[in-house]
Order: structure tokens, then sequence, then C-alpha cells
């Protein structure tokens, strides 16, 4: 599934969802622009994934923006979300801290065959990671 998108709200803001919880997304392509205007999570796919959420086969190339918990594919996940083969080629850019090319924020996380091909950006310069950001718990790589 291919969709460009301009998204600008102020929840958890994703290109596909905004809040994904036990459920998959997979198989999509997204461009555009995910542009989060408060604090909460920012992400190119998903805004914010809980409770064994999987984000499979998903590309995001899309311009995101946020305040804090900003990323490429999710703005902040936990409770053992998986990613699995999913990419970000867009530009990420976040306004306070959390700033991560597949997720601002990880709490048991899962990564599986997941890239970050492109710069990304934090103005405050507090916090920022190449593939995942602020790690509470642990980051599995399978």
């Amino acid at each position: 599934m291919f969709h460009s998108v301009d998204i600008a709200r102020e929840a958890d803001t994703g290109g596909v969802v905004g809040l994904l919880n036990l459920s998959t997304v997979s198989n999509c392509r997204m461009e555009g622009t995910v542009k989060n205007s408060s604090w909460t999570s920012t992400g190119g796919i998903v805004g914010g994934a809980i409770t064994d959420g999987k984000v499979i086969n998903c590309v995001s190339a899309e311009a995101v923006v946020g305040d804090t918990n900003v990323g490429g594919i999710a703005g902040w996940s936990g409770d053992s979300t998986k990613f699995i083969n999913c990419t970000n080629n867009g530009k990420i850019t976040g306004l306070q801290e959390q700033v991560g090319g597949i997720a601002g924020f990880e709490f048991l996380v899962f990564l599986l065959f997941s890239l970050q091909r492109t710069p990304f950006f934090c103005t405050s310069a507090q916090i920022l990671y190449g593939i995942c950001n602020s790690i509470s718990y642990e980051i599995n790589y399978v």
C-alpha cells in the first residue's frame, strides 16, 4: 500500500496509525509530512505502539516533525512491540528530545532487519540515536 499524506495534529500522530495496540501494520509505504504540534509522540508509520504491536515491511519516506518521542517509523513503542523489515528514508526532526531513526522512545522492543538511511536532527541536542533513542529496558536484536 502506498500513501502520500500531510498530517498535522496534537496527539499520538502517525502516517498510518495514531496508536497501535494488539495489532499489526504491514506492507505500507508512506510519503509526505507528519507533523505534531504538541509534546506527544510522532512517527512516520505509527504515533505510538503498545502491547504486542507489530510493524512489518513498512517504509517511511516522510518528513517527520515533532517535539518529543519522534521516530521515522514510530514515535514511541513498548511492551514487546516488533519492528520487522522496516526502513526509514525520510528526514526526522525533533524539537526537544528522544529522537530515533526507527523509534524515538522504546520499552521492550524487538528489531528485526530494520534500517535508518537518512540523517535526523534534534534541535535541542539533548538525546539523539541512530536506530532507537531512549531505551528504558532492553532492545532485542533477533
